[in-house]
């Protein structure tokens, strides 16, 4: 329910099915566990559901 709401009219992005194993592999390697994770949407006028291109900054 809430999909409708967030990502269309607040332009939040959801990350629920993003794939974080390789982050915590680098994560476990380097023994620091915070991170800047960030995504950004595509910059289409009108846009919904793009694909959100997510990076951590260790």
């Amino acid at each position: 329910m809430l999909h409708r709401i967030l990502i269309p009219l607040l332009g939040l992005s959801i990350g629920e099915l993003w794939a974080l194993d390789e982050l915590a592999a680098a994560c476990a390697a380097r023994r620091r566990y915070d991170v800047f994770l960030t995504a950004q949407p595509l910059n289409l006028l009108g846009g919904v559901g793009s694909p959100a291109n997510a990076m951590a900054i260790l």
